[in-house]
C-alpha cells in the first residue's frame, strides 16, 4: 500500500506526521509534550485513524479539528 506524508509539523518540542495510505492518520513522532486524540493520550509512534469531528491536541497549544470533506 502507498503511503505518503502529506503534513509534517514540528514546533517546541512537538513533532506529528499525518499519513495518507487509503486512511488518514495521525502519528505522534516522539513529542516532548505528547499529543492527544479526543482526548486520549497518543503513544509515540502508533499511527491512530482520524475521521471527520475528531479533535487532535499537539503540546498544550496547538489544537486541530479534522474536517474530511
Amino acid at each position: 500500500a502507498h503511503t505518503s506524508s502529506w503534513l509534517d509539523w514540528t514546533s517546541d518540542g512537538v513533532s506529528a506526521d499525518l499519513r495518507d495510505g487509503g486512511e488518514l492518520k495521525f502519528e505522534d513522532t516522539g513529542s516532548t509534550n505528547g499529543s492527544t486524540l479526543n482526548g486520549a493520550a497518543v503513544l509515540p509512534n502508533d499511527p491512530q485513524p482520524l475521521h471527520d469531528g475528531d479533535h487532535i491536541v499537539l503540546g498544550r497549544t496547538c489544537r486541530i479539528t479534522v474536517h474530511i470533506a
